[in-house]
């Protein structure tokens, strides 16, 4: 389950950014502490079963992203590698996603740079 999500989706008009994110997306949270840029469309994920995520960017200036996840409290990622593909203006599928087992996953974005990389982090518990 992803939480928090309806509580930021909510905020989102008052920011006033343009950005077409559809209602059932839900925010990662941006490492640098910024208001959420990143949001995702997750297909619905069984444990040891791909899975695919669309991911709407609401700046202009990322269009390369690094997509993978990690178990924070066993120590170890994903056994595959997913495919990230960049659709246009600010949108991304991410296919072959796997979690291999139930728990707590960290799904990690990162928006390469020439300076600094911008990460981007969404938990959640899967059953």
């Amino acid at each position: 389950m992803i939480r928090n999500s309806a509580l930021v989706l909510s905020i989102l008009p008052a920011i006033g950014w343009a950005c077409d994110v559809p209602t059932s997306a839900v925010p990662f949270v941006a490492e640098d502490g910024h208001p959420p840029t990143l949001y995702a469309v997750i297909d619905e994920i069984t444990v040891s079963r791909p899975f695919d995520m669309r991911l709407f960017v609401c700046t202009d200036d990322i269009d390369t992203l690094r997509v993978d996840a990690i178990m924070p409290r066993h120590q170890h990622g994903m056994n595959y590698s997913p495919h990230v593909t960049h659709t246009g203006a600010g949108r991304f599928t991410v296919t072959g996603l796997v979690f291999h087992m139930p728990g707590l996953w960290q799904i990690q974005v990162e928006a390469p740079a020439p300076e600094t990389p911008r990460l981007f982090s969404l938990d959640t518990e899967i059953e």
